[in-house]
């Protein structure tokens, strides 16, 4: 029924909710909401909402309704049982009032001593105001009595872009239908509103194409040899349940099916599909990968047989009538052409269509399946390896190569729709030293360069969970969150609101609601000290505590810290050489991984000054190295004299490793923090000793070390490997006097 309501009955009403019985508590906060508004004005006062009060819907619509039974049943979750209809409503949900100006997922939220108003255009913008509302409140319990306590507040709000996504992996795990709707649910409270299901890869196919029946009857299943494993898939119907349940959150679910590479388990289920017989090919877990199968699977899709492209037609007619998106997702990465370079039928088909190349044969597929997808309303999306081969008009962009740094614009210029996700900063399958919470919102989806055609194309931003590692929902939970809350931020939030300081502290605050709905988030680490600490004798390490309701509690001698370890109360005080491990405990068991620190006595000697030059010395090494100190015994390709550490002109791209020497002058007697960000590895010693470890094959990332040292020059050396994929280093300082900086030029000399 539509609720025809005056303001004025309205505020009446709203008025006699907050009146009677026991004196409601007062808000104490913090208002902490992620993402973070537009525009947010909190109030001194608070309201109220208790048992008996009411949600008044005056949209009338079936999806609008909806959002008031949603609003209803969390706040009866909560204790704080209320009804949908006119009678004393605590909570109205209108499109009176409503700025058109801030789209249908716009919104205001005005709460006064009276109650809550959420005003839209949209029932997308009442969805999102509920979700504000939600996370603005707290439940209070006082005398048997529970109360929805929120603050007086204002708050205008809509999102910067309107792709916010997440995509999960259900191929090389499994994820069963109540996993994908906690999810859902999950990514709908933080405001993102695309779900990416990869359906399909080498390691199984998880939609049921009642067509291809032996898709799921064979490829949804890993071979006997591995015992048991989870697999399964998502019958017709589990699709329609997640799609509708999905849709009333706003969600959008758009599906992958991954063509032509990652196609393991549909030939191995239809062998006709390939090029040629696979032998000796089967399902295989992805930890669990045959020696004799390449890491990127050569058996793929034919791209010139008729058989492949009847497969394609039945598939995607079935696809399409599941998941209304616009969007379908045909993957097209890291497809290997070993197999079209031998075959027949393929190299019969680059004739036949004037084509060159293997790379111009799959853009000739990704063509077939673009107009296929265009003819029927939709609208095709693929990996930014799409763009080989030649981009096709009517085909959207999923950037996920960071270092091939040309393809967002490449995509823009051409006229095409893009999707953000690289791996730098969007792939939460990379452990947290690679992709920390705060590197993950420093993310800017905007490529460099880009003008005015990115305000229509951009579509938005994507994180990226991977399954092959992260097997349970535990460690699911792990990996997406707190990053997911980074990526639902920079989705949401204008520029002019976000601050990364800000945003932890909110997120030590929102650490609490994760807990309650027992999300499994990975626990930060203590902060504040370095991995390496060279001191003079003793030393006093202090730590932070990045979890509002966490316990830091640490060891000296070496041994894993334990919930019965000490309590860090103040700075830890250590004599001489020991390694400090710190972990941070939640009260449920959830913990964080340790935190290591070695701490070393060490003498440094300074050397002569007489005769030194400014700048450093270098060796230019071509190689993979998998650690930095094989550069040290490397065939030297090039060497020569440099202002500072940075990459010589003319090196790479490509695998490599620099050797830097030379010497560091120290302007006084005190503490120095050096901090080395490189990709790959890196190692920075002074003297002999090492100061900063960052060895290892990596993005882009900081490792810390703290020297005590007296004023003179020291000898510095700088290991730094660059592994393929585009690489950077890093070298800068803080000291007696002076904030962290780049090393100047004239502190750096050689012989």
């Amino acid at each position: 029924m539509k609720h025809f309501l005056t303001f004025a009955m309205v505020f009446l009403t709203i008025v006699l909710a907050g009146c009677g019985g026991a004196k409601a508590p007062d808000y104490s906060g913090p208002a902490a909401v992620i993402p973070v508004p537009a525009s947010m004005d909190i109030g001194t006062g608070s309201f109220a909402i208790t048992k008996g009060a009411s949600i008044a819907v005056e949209i009338d619509s079936e999806k609008a309704r909806t959002v008031g039974a949603i609003l209803a049943g969390k706040l009866e979750g909560m204790g704080v049982a209320v009804e949908t209809g006119e009678s004393n409503p605590a909570v109205v949900l209108t499109a009176e009032g409503a700025d058109s100006s801030l789209g249908d997922e716009g919104y205001i939220l005005k709460i006064t001593d009276s109650g809550a108003v959420v005003r839209s255009s949209g029932e997308a913008g009442l969805f999102y105001g509920v979700q504000t509302l939600l996370q603005l409140g707290e439940t209070v319990t006082e005398g048997g009595k529970t109360w929805f306590v929120l603050p007086q507040a204002t708050v205008r709000d809509m999102p910067r872009f309107a792709w916010r996504g997440l995509m999960l992996d259900c191929s090389r795990t499994f994820w069963p239908k109540d996993v994908i709707l906690r999810y859902i649910d999950l990514l709908a409270m933080h405001k993102m509103n695309v779900f990416h299901m990869h359906l399909t890869d080498d390691q199984g196919w998880r939609v049921e194409i009642k067509a291809y029946p032996k898709l799921t009857g064979i490829g949804a299943k890993f071979d006997a040899r591995y015992g048991d494993q989870p697999d399964g898939f998502y019958s017709q119907d589990d699709i329609r349940e997640i799609v509708a349940y999905a849709a009333d959150r706003n969600v959008t679910v758009v599906p992958e099916i991954d063509i032509p590479g990652h196609m393991t388990a549909a030939v191995v289920a239809y062998p006709e599909l390939a090029c040629f017989k696979p032998d000796n090919l089967w399902v295989y877990p992805n930890t669990e990968r045959p020696e004799h199968i390449a890491n990127l699977t050569e058996d793929i899709l034919c791209a010139g047989d008729p058989k492949t492209y009847e497969f394609l037609d039945a598939v995607m007619t079935e696809i399409i009538d599941l998941f209304p998106s616009k969007y379908i997702h045909i993957g097209g990465d890291e497809a290997p052409k070993a197999r079209w370079e031998k075959c027949p039928k393929c190299q019969a088909m680059i004739k036949k269509q004037g084509l060159h190349n293997e790379h111009e044969l799959q853009s000739y597929m990704t063509g077939y399946l673009a107009d296929f997808l265009e003819k029927r309303g939709r609208k095709l999306i693929g990996w930014d390896e799409i763009i080989e081969g030649g981009l096709k008009d009517n085909a959207a962009v999923m950037y996920w190569r960071g270092w091939i740094t040309d393809a967002p614009m490449h995509t823009l210029e051409k006229g095409n729709e893009l999707v953000m996700s690289p791996t730098g900063h969007c792939y939460f399958d990379y452990t947290y030293d690679n992709i920390s919470t705060e590197h993950a919102y420093g993310f800017d989806p905007l490529p460099e360069g880009a003008g005015a055609e990115a305000d229509k194309l951009l579509l938005g931003i994507q994180a990226n969970m991977w399954t092959h590692l992260a097997r349970d929902v535990a460690a699911l939970d792990r990996q997406v969150f707190p990053r997911l809350l980074s990526i639902a931020e920079v989705a949401w939030s204008p520029e002019s609101t976000r601050d990364l300081d800000s945003f932890m502290t909110r997120l030590k605050s929102h650490y609490t609601l994760l807990d309650e709905l027992g999300v499994s988030y990975f626990v930060p680490k203590p902060a504040g000290f370095p991995g390496t600490v060279l001191s003079s004798g003793t030393v006093e390490i202090p730590m932070i505590n990045l979890v509002e309701n966490g316990t830091v509690r640490y060891t000296i001698d070496s041994t894993e810290p334990t919930p019965d370890s000490p309590v860090y109360s103040g700075p830890v005080v250590i004599e001489g050489d020991g390694i400090l491990k710190a972990r941070t405990f939640l009260a449920n068991g959830n913990a964080s991984e340790t935190k290591t620190a070695l701490v070393q006595t060490a003498d440094f000697a300074s050397v002569d000054a007489a005769g030194k030059k400014q700048g450093l010395a270098y060796r230019y090494c071509e190689g993979r190295f998998e650690t930095v100190e094989d550069i040290r015994n490397a065939k030297t390709k090039k060497a020569g004299n440099i202002g500072g550490f940075e990459v010589p002109s003319g090196s790479g791209p490509g695998v490599y490793g620099i050797h830097y020497s030379g010497y560091i002058e120290i302007p006084a007697d005190g503490r120095y923090v050096f901090s080395v960000v490189s990709d790959d590895g890196s190692r920075l010693y002074i003297g002999d000793t090492l100061a900063v470890d960052n060895d290892g094959l990596h993005p882009a990332i900081e490792r810390q070390g703290w020297a005590d040292l007296k004023k003179g020059l020291y000898p510095v050396t700088l290991l730094y490997s660059e592994a393929g994929g585009g690489g950077s280093i890093d070298v800068s300082w803080e000291g007696p006097g002076f904030e962290r900086q780049a090393i100047p030029a004239e502190m750096l000399w050689r012989e």
